[in-house]
């Protein structure tokens, strides 16, 4: 003798509440980088002139997504930090805008004219 089973839209789902908190935004790693996407990042890099005073916001922003730094590119649009404004900037600035100490002195040492080598 066979017993048939009711078929899964028959069966009443659970009344408990369901709590469904918001899954954690997991950051978006860029894919790996080729030698030639390293090559073209520190070609661009060298366009940039050693006195940035005259970068628009847009320039900055470009500036610190080929430093690697582009975690800070939202909060310095916000702040509308052109080059003028960024070469003022110092250590407590930096910090107090929330970034990082080693971020700080890269960027610092970029503003002062250091260039990453190839």
């Amino acid at each position: 003798m066979t017993t048939s089973l009711p078929s899964i839209h028959s069966i009443p789902l659970p009344s408990t509440p369901q709590t469904t908190k918001p899954l954690p935004q997991l950051p978006i790693k860029p894919p790996p980088q080729t030698e030639e996407d390293k090559q073209a990042i520190y070609e661009a890099i060298s366009r940039f002139p050693q006195d940035l005073s005259g970068l628009g916001v847009a320039d900055v922003s470009r500036l610190l997504g080929y430093l690697n730094l582009s975690d800070y590119v939202q909060t310095f649009e916000n702040e509308l930090i052109d080059g003028m404004m960024l070469v003022g900037l110092d250590q407590e600035s930096l910090e107090s805008l929330g970034v990082k100490p080693f971020h700080c002195k890269k960027l610092l040492d970029f503003i002062g004219g250091w260039r990453p080598r190839a």
